[in-house]
């Protein structure tokens, strides 16, 4: 894969914060601290029959990615399949499975946006594509999941000035960087397209511009 060289940084899985409470655990990757728009990535599981406050009173928007497991967010019951948009607040987020440890992302952005609610994707039926989760002005999320060695190229919808890899799982070729599993990378001033390719069967990858 040949591509142009560009300013980038890649945000390494091992190198993020990590955040301990009682039956709570969070991975946080922060893109803010490299990009003029607050966004970042929380990697959190939470164990059988327990209860996280979020605890946020910024504004802006949260999106919850559950990978495994069940969640329930004021009273709302989302599944993998399923993400939630949701306005930032203090709200709490349950896992009340028994027997399964719920492992989630959530997605929080400095901007508030005005679609809300929970909605579907089926991965299993768009492989090798990518897959729009938020479509909203300025904020543009998807994710793709893919056979080992497929190609992709991602044109930026709008004049953005970052584009945000996230590997969920697997290992990929992202603009000439290698990515892996939890990693995470930033292309800036991007005026042409994003090229990236799976390194792994069954690779899962967030792409997002903001």
């Amino acid at each position: 894969m040949v591509t142009q060289q560009q300013k980038s940084q890649i945000l390494l899985s091992g190198k993020r914060n990590l955040t301990r409470d009682y039956g709570y655990l969070c991975y946080t990757t922060n893109f803010g601290d490299n990009i003029v728009d607050s966004i970042y990535v929380e990697d959190i599981f939470l164990d059988t029959n327990t209860k996280n406050t979020l605890g946020s009173k910024e504004l802006g928007t949260a999106i919850f990615l559950p990978l495994v497991g069940r969640l329930l967010i004021n009273d709302k019951v989302i599944n993998t399949g399923n993400i939630l948009i949701a306005t930032k607040d203090n709200s709490e987020v349950e896992n009340n499975n028994e027997q399964i440890q719920a492992n989630y992302l959530k997605i929080s952005i400095n901007k508030t946006i005005l679609t809300k609610g929970i909605f579907n994707f089926d991965l299993s039926s768009s492989k090798n594509q990518l897959i729009p989760l938020l479509y909203s002005g300025s904020i543009h999320i998807y994710l793709g999941y893919f056979d080992a060695r497929h190609e992709t190229v991602y044109k930026p919808k709008v004049n953005s000035k970052q584009i945000i890899g996230y590997v969920i799982q697997g290992a990929f070729e992202f603009q000439n960087m290698l990515l892996q599993h939890r990693d995470g990378a930033i292309v800036f001033n991007k005026t042409g397209v994003i090229e990236f390719e799976a390194l792994s069967e069954n690779a899962l990858i967030l792409i997002m511009e903001v």
